[in-house]
């Protein structure tokens, strides 16, 4: 038989076990929610009282140390510090969910543009196939990736593995199942609109199979607005008008593509649980492969003559106008 006092230890050891799991779980749904970074740790102190005081063991700090290198290796770096320092570490974390949208079906060129300029960068540092999924409705509006644009982006067309799907259903289902491929590259999913099915539990499934297996997983949504997820990331892509890049000054023979500037884009990084949100205008080097910050730049509304002053004559006197009747 207990005594009294044992049955009331009993009583306040169970109840601090209920308060860390409600705390657990509360902080969970907020990470997952977006209204709480994922860098934020909110331990119980129960949990954190029944652990062992002192250093480590050794195989457990080997452990963290190996983790560690793990998430810096699987990080992509963008190469642009404006956006790289938006994150926790620099770059964005290869092992999860990330989230693309257009507000409008016309920008979709703009999106499938910057998707194949980050599997460029993602194939420098990954190998394997590309797992592309496309919905139906998708390919309608939008047609399917062309392998000379890939090409050109600096993505091998021999490594996409093109899926068409008849559902919008199986389009999440083939990313789930793609997910879990670690030899995988990366994997594309894209749908239109604000699809029911896009819920928290979906894309929760997804952010877990790209955990485990560490294979990037990229949601693209064209003519959508922001819908509630559990992406570690959302990204809202726009055009940007781009530069002349000036080769019509060269008196030789250029390619069609040298009289068209580089690709651009407004970027917004609107939902971050790896660190904080923020936009940048960026361009794309296809020569180089790589991203760097849009410059700014005007142009004069009225050019100047080129020997004398822009301005009328007798600017500024005052006329007068004789009245006729």
């Amino acid at each position: 038989m207990r005594t009294y006092r044992e049955q009331n230890k009993v009583a306040e050891s169970d109840m601090n076990a209920k308060k860390s799991q409600i705390a657990e779980l509360r902080h969970r749904l907020a990470v997952l929610e977006g209204r709480l970074p994922s860098a934020v740790q909110l331990a119980p102190v129960p949990a954190s009282a029944q652990t062992e005081q002192g250093p480590a063991p050794l195989g457990e700090v080997q452990c963290t140390r190996a983790s560690e290198s793990n998430e810096l290796s699987s990080r992509i770096v963008l190469g642009v510090s404006k956006l790289d320092r938006l994150f926790a570490r620099d770059g964005l974390n290869g092992a999860s969910l990330h989230e693309f949208y257009a507000s409008e079906m016309r920008l979709s060129g703009a999106l499938s543009g910057f998707l194949c300029a980050l599997l460029s960068l993602i194939s420098k540092q990954r190998a394997g196939a590309v797992l592309w999924i496309t919905d139906r409705t998708v390919q309608q509006e939008t047609g399917i990736p062309y392998p000379p644009g890939l090409a050109q982006f600096g993505v091998d067309p021999a490594r996409i593995v093109f899926v068409q799907p008849n559902k919008t259903e199986e389009v999440l289902w083939a990313m789930e199942e793609g997910a879990q491929c670690s030899t995988l590259c990366a994997v594309v999913g894209e749908i239109a609109g604000s699809f029911r099915n896009f819920d928290l539990t979906v894309t929760r499934r997804l952010v877990l199979r790209a955990e485990q297996s560490g294979v990037p997983v990229l949601l693209a949504r064209h003519g959508a607005q922001a819908h509630p997820s559990a992406a570690l990331s959302r990204w809202r892509i726009a055009p940007k008008t781009s530069r002349f890049s000036g080769a019509v000054r060269a008196r030789r023979f250029m390619p069609s593509r040298a009289f068209v500037g580089n690709p651009g884009w407004r970027v917004t990084l609107e939902k971050n649980r790896d660190g904080r949100p923020g936009f940048c205008d960026l361009e794309w080097n296809h020569a180089k492969r790589c991203f760097k910050e849009a410059p700014t730049y005007s142009m004069p509304m009225v050019r100047r003559t080129g020997n004398g002053s822009s301005l009328p004559e007798r600017t500024g006197q005052v006329v007068a106008l004789r009245a006729y009747r």
